[in-house]
């Protein structure tokens, strides 16, 4: 009975369809307003079906709090302070991400972006962030996606989204960059601790792109950046991940319809890797309905090239400001043996406050 609560609490609270634009971002680039301080709670609920695991369903039900507050000096803004904190559970969850202890997992606790942010000059063109954000690196860098069905990411091309760091970053009229250093431990806190000589791993990612607004927004901004990754990430307490990326991105608006793309060249220790990222996307005018279609292709030079592809149809429709509906199927495709390897069908209900 709890697993259907949230479905339910969402439908009896849906409010009449706005036009306000609430999609979920980074709270640092869009919350900032009069007031010195937000908080907002986040409640999440998904159901995913997964062919791979003999068609199996299963729940990730998710609490969250988001808390934003402005430092303030005189007449002048100089810090920003974001602390994400969520508690999630899984019931059965097919294929869940790393940092859970299985399919079935009675809850964990995870820090989303927690960081400060220092305004080093008054024109907003050198910041320094210290704490734990996304890396910079290509389209998700600009598209919010966090805690969306819909995302941008390849996520076995970086092998992580966020980090613990310190990141330089600002704008020079139509230009935007950021640089940072991390650790190369993602979510795991608790890497420090690892029975190992050298330092637990690093990563230096940057990009350089054009300042566009939100995206998704009808008639939005044409936009594209380069990026670059090198980094050392550990897989347990003895051996590291090796790689280095390269990265071009880009969007472009037509009205309704949306295209995003990105290309990306490295290699993982000697291995050449090739990605590729494709999505054509189309937003009412009243932004209340998004609807988008995804490829992604990931080549691997081994001994002989393996090809992999999956393709994503998604939908997410936004009742209210207050609460969001969303549906998606994906199919996973290896090319190299000319079958599929499985589909996944997830629907998720949000609602903030």
């Amino acid at each position: 009975m709890i697993k259907y609560s949230l479905l339910i609490l969402i439908l009896i609270n849906a409010q009449p369809i706005v036009a306000e634009d609430s999609s979920y971002t980074v709270l640092s680039e869009t919350l900032v307003t009069d007031t010195n301080h937000r908080l907002f709670f986040d409640l999440n609920s998904r159901l995913q079906e997964s062919t791979q695991d003999a068609s199996s369903w299963g729940w990730w039900n998710e609490f969250g709090i988001d808390f934003y507050k402005k430092i303030r000096i005189g007449n002048r803004d100089a810090a920003k302070v974001v602390l994400q904190v969520n508690w999630a559970t899984l019931d059965s969850y097919p294929r869940p991400p790393g940092f859970f202890e299985g399919m079935d997992d009675g809850g964990e606790l995870t820090l989303l972006s927690n960081f400060i942010d220092f305004s080093l000059d008054d024109l907003n063109k050198f910041n320094l962030r210290i704490g734990k954000f996304e890396v910079p690196y290509g389209l998700d860098t600009s598209v919010a996606t966090q805690k969306e069905l819909r995302n941008v990411l390849t996520a076995n091309n970086l092998g992580l989204k966020a980090d613990w760091g310190v990141q330089f970053h600002g704008s020079f009229e139509k230009y935007k960059y950021q640089v940072a250093i991390m650790r190369g431990s993602g979510s795991d806190v608790t890497s420090l601790n690892l029975p190992r000589i050298s330092l637990p791993g690093y990563i230096v990612s940057a990009r350089f792109g054009t300042i566009t607004g939100s995206e998704n927004i009808y008639g939005g901004e044409n936009g594209y950046g380069a990026s670059f990754f090198s980094a050392s990430i550990p897989v347990d307490g003895f051996s590291d991940r090796e790689l280095w990326r390269i990265g071009l991105d880009g969007q472009s608006y037509w009205g309704p319809f949306g295209v995003l793309a990105e290309l990306n060249y490295g290699q993982d220790g000697n291995i050449d890797i090739y990605n590729a990222f494709v999505e054509v996307n189309y937003v009412t005018p009243a932004e209340s309905l998004l609807v988008y279609s995804q490829l992604r292709t990931l080549n691997r030079n081994v001994t002989s090239w393996d090809d992999s592809n999956s393709l994503t149809l998604g939908v997410r429709y936004e009742i209210s400001r207050y609460c969001t509906l969303s549906a998606q199927w994906s199919r996973f495709i290896n090319d190299s043996e000319s079958q599929s390897v499985g589909d996944f069908w997830t629907f998720q209900s949000r609602w903030r406050f």
